[in-house]
């Protein structure tokens, strides 16, 4: 009697499993489809076979996500981290996901519980890595530096570690420390990236000749690469070719009419000029295409100062 119960239980499990299966690959053939709406009403029904099933949970949230049901989304990822038993690599899809929404408190708190669950040295550095992306974000950069350092002093030859560190150190305006990192990345790796981030000091060390060279190679390789093209105007603006620089930007936002970068340096050319009124209408462009919230308050600064 106890063997054909048994038996029965592994039964009823395996026809869960496959009807998990199938729901599992209709959603996200839906999903695939646009057709969200359909998508969710069918992850409730993969839920109502098994409340405990994580992927249910994690496939929920992107669906809602998706409409725009923000709230409703992150709600599934706390239900997902009550369900399961606590686990890092839940905590940390959890944090990665309120990150990419913007929420950046509540991610910055859920790296942190990812980590104190971490195990390893690979996994651990890859939390720290992703936390410290969020550090910038709220311009804690000490700490975010700290993390990039501990990530480095286990893996020291890692190319995305270096970029970052790159990166986090011109945005903190420590030009001399991001370019000693972008070389180094670089030695790592001949990467596009690492000669951009080298550019970008050499424009703020004043030496617009070899950020030129540089932004010049970089086009060149990726002509359709609007950031870059942008950059390399900037470049020419900076050094006082304004009419090479405006070109090129031009040729940015053309490829790009949502660089609000893009609209900002266009801006600060025609304001090196003494055309105020044609600046501003860039300034203001730049600011409604959300440049703040990418970048920080300057284009609001520029406005106040030039545009009122």
């Amino acid at each position: 009697m106890k063997i054909r119960t048994i038996l029965l239980l592994l039964l009823v499990s395996q026809l869960s499993y496959s009807q998990n299966e199938e729901l599992i690959t209709t959603i996200q053939e839906l999903q695939d489809q646009k057709k969200y709406d359909t998508a969710i009403v069918l992850t409730d029904s993969l839920l109502a076979i098994d409340p405990n099933d994580i992927e249910g949970y994690l496939i929920k949230a992107k669906l809602l996500s998706c409409v725009g049901i923000t709230q409703e989304s992150i709600t599934e990822m706390e239900e997902m981290l009550k369900t399961a038993p606590p686990n890092a690599q839940l905590y940390y899809k959890y944090a990665d996901y309120l990150n990419k929404l913007n929420q950046i408190h509540k991610a910055d708190t859920a790296f942190y519980k990812a980590y104190n669950l971490c195990v390893g040295d690979t996994q651990c550095s890859n939390i720290r890595y992703y936390h410290a992306k969020v550090k910038l974000k709220l311009q804690q950069y000490e700490e975010n530096e700290a993390f990039l350092l501990e990530c480095l002093a286990k893996f020291p030859k890692d190319f995305d570690y270096l970029l970052d560190m790159s990166h986090s150190r011109i945005v903190a305006g420590y030009n001399k420390e991001g370019l000693k990192y972008a070389i180094l990345a670089n030695e790592v790796r001949k990467d596009n990236r690492a000669l951009n981030n080298m550019a970008l000091v050499y424009n703020l060390q004043g030496k617009h000749k070899e950020a030129i060279a540089i932004f010049e190679y970089l086009v060149k390789m990726e002509p359709n690469n609007y950031i870059r093209k942008n950059n390399l105007g900037y470049s020419y603006v900076s050094a006082g070719q304004m009419d090479v620089g405006i070109k090129y930007i031009k040729e940015a936002i053309e490829g790009d009419p949502s660089n609000s970068y893009a609209y900002r340096n266009l801006g600060l050319a025609y304001l090196k000029m003494k055309q105020k009124d044609v600046a501003c209408q860039y300034f203001y462009k730049a600011l409604a295409l959300g440049f703040s919230s990418k970048h920080g308050p300057e284009v609001e600064s520029l406005i106040e100062k030039h545009c009122k």
